[in-house]
């Protein structure tokens, strides 16, 4: 069971992240990006999903911040753009990106992918 912090300011993402994984993770759920940035400063996460269309966040800067308390921390990036893995796997911490809109099943297996990588 792994902690995983979903950060977004879209319910609907929000609610279908915790329906997916609720079951086997603890998640929490932020949904702006200077708590986010204090509660990752607080707590260990295994995992950070970020939206990337969170409202007022530069995620350039966002990733830089996170990467700069802890650059082990593992980051998701549920992303809107079709160059999703272009854009953002070239920033520290990104172990990946999932392009929505996402199936639960692609939401596991991205994840799973990670502890499974991380382990070996």
């Amino acid at each position: 069971m792994a902690s995983i912090l979903v950060i977004s300011g879209n319910p609907f993402v929000v609610h279908y992240c915790c329906t997916v994984l609720s079951e086997v993770h603890v998640l929490k759920t932020i949904n702006n990006g200077t708590e986010a940035l204090a509660d990752i400063a607080a707590f260990n996460y295994d995992l950070v999903i970020i939206d990337d269309n969170l409202p007022g966040v530069c995620l350039k800067e966002f990733f830089w911040k996170i990467n700069r308390m802890d650059p082990e921390t593992p980051i998701l990036v549920l992303s809107s753009e079709v160059e999703t893995e272009r854009k953002f796997i070239r920033y520290d911490g990104i172990f990946s990106c999932l392009p929505k809109p996402f199936t639960g099943r692609a939401l596991k297996e991205k994840i799973g992918e990670y502890f499974v990588r991380s382990s070996n």
